[in-house]
């Protein structure tokens, strides 16, 4: 579990999610968890979060769709970047049922989890601003 992990957050290194803040990717492990057991709710109750907090689901990929998307023009700096998410998108994805818990209106944290072998849930948190 620990090697999963590592992976993930060496390729989050430096990388920001991109929203009207920019903020860094850090590790989450949440510990075993079920998988068939696991919903919303268990997830704001690990999180210590109110029960009626908002919570909106996303795939990984659309997430990461305006970080992962290549552009056209785009400089060698920027195709790096892009290049860094896609290998972040990888590590990722290989985890088991990954998927993306967006918690709040506003000013969200956004949780990137999934299994691993281990059966730990576990992946990266970050923030967006969205007014």
């Amino acid at each position: 579990m620990i090697q999963t992990l590592e992976k993930i957050q060496q390729a989050a290194q430096g990388l920001y999610m991109l929203s009207e803040t920019d903020a860094p990717f850090e590790p989450v492990d949440l510990g075993q968890q079920s998988s068939e057991e696991f919903n919303r709710e268990r997830l704001l109750s690990h999180l210590g979060k109110p029960m009626d907090s908002p919570v909106e689901e996303q795939e990984l990929t659309y997430f990461l769709r305006n970080m992962t998307k290549v552009r056209e023009g785009a400089n060698a700096e920027k195709q790096e970047e892009i290049e860094r998410f896609q290998q972040l998108q990888n590590e990722l994805l290989k985890l088991t049922g990954v998927k993306v818990y967006r918690i709040g209106r506003t000013q969200i944290e956004a949780y990137v989890l999934g299994w691993t072998p281990e059966q730990h849930l576990a992946g990266l948190k970050t923030r967006q601003v969205e007014t």
